[in-house]
């Protein structure tokens, strides 16, 4: 059987994507990063006899930055076979190192700080920026905002229930955009979806919150909470503290830098 087809190595490289965070298929936005990072694992396990622990963590990374960066996204062969190419050039040594010095060659401060800031201004709910931030959730076990239960506890697909446990919700609630500042429902859509105004929720919570502004639902639920134990929550959800007391764009701005932050924070503890 050919070393890519067999079934242990496939499954010990999904616990690379599940360590990550990256818990279901719905997280996957792209297919050729799942496929290029399995060949990288082989070859690093293959070629290169690089141990498990090793081989675990620095394909992670390679995953999360190939999806962030959009690598395998336009002409993936090519792409990959340049890569392939580097990977040539190593030392018998040198494949964590070398792969990790590519990584750090676009995963740089400026990527960070002003390039994914930029990419998380999206409503794709599927986008590689939304899932790895949900997946982020996962890896740093956050708890559902406002809630004590975690994201990757309900985040489970082997739950077989008609309703959906988790639901990703707005924070500033459509129906408040539209009467407060206008918005249309359908050529505003883009503007209301922002990634950056929705995080996850139990359907219960989502249900009783529904359409109340930012100041009522959150003087709802801070009654349940201590005042530190909100804003963890807050926090873990890339919540500005007073997210309730200003203005939605200045609230988007800000909140694309704290999840990008998240993010940021969870791809050092792969």
């Amino acid at each position: 059987m050919p070393t890519i087809l067999d079934n242990t190595n496939w499954q010990s490289f999904l616990k690379v994507l599940i360590g990550g965070g990256y818990k279901d298929e719905e997280l996957i936005s792209s297919k050729s990063a799942v496929l290029y990072s399995y060949i990288l694992y082989l070859i690093g396990k293959q070629n290169f006899n690089t141990q498990n622990h090793e081989l675990q963590r620095i394909i992670g990374r390679w995953f999360v930055m190939s999806s962030l960066t959009g690598r395998y996204s336009s002409s993936p062969e090519t792409a990959f076979e340049k890569d392939l190419n580097r990977i040539k050039e190593f030392n018998p040594d040198g494949f964590i190192g070398g792969l990790e010095k590519i990584i750090g060659e676009n995963l740089t401060n400026d990527f960070w700080d002003i390039t994914l800031v930029g990419q998380m201004e999206t409503s794709s709910a599927r986008s590689p920026e939304a899932n790895a931030f949900y997946a982020a959730l996962n890896k740093l076990g956050s708890s559902v905002l406002f809630s004590r239960k975690l994201v990757g506890d309900l985040y489970d697909p082997s739950l077989k229930i008609k309703k959906k446990r988790l639901e990703k919700h707005h924070i500033f609630p459509r129906n408040f955009l539209i009467s407060k500042y206008g918005f249309d429902k359908n050529k505003d859509k883009a503007k209301i979806n922002q990634i950056a105004n929705l995080t996850f929720l139990e359907f219960e919570d989502n249900i009783e919150i529904s359409d109340d502004k930012p100041s009522e639902y959150f003087a709802m639920v801070q009654k349940r909470f201590g005042e530190i134990e909100i804003k963890e929550m807050l926090a873990e959800h890339a919540i500005p503290e007073n997210f309730y007391q200003i203005e939605y764009d200045e609230f988007l701005q800000d909140r694309r830098k704290l999840m990008t932050g998240i993010i940021k924070k969870a791809f050092n503890k792969i």
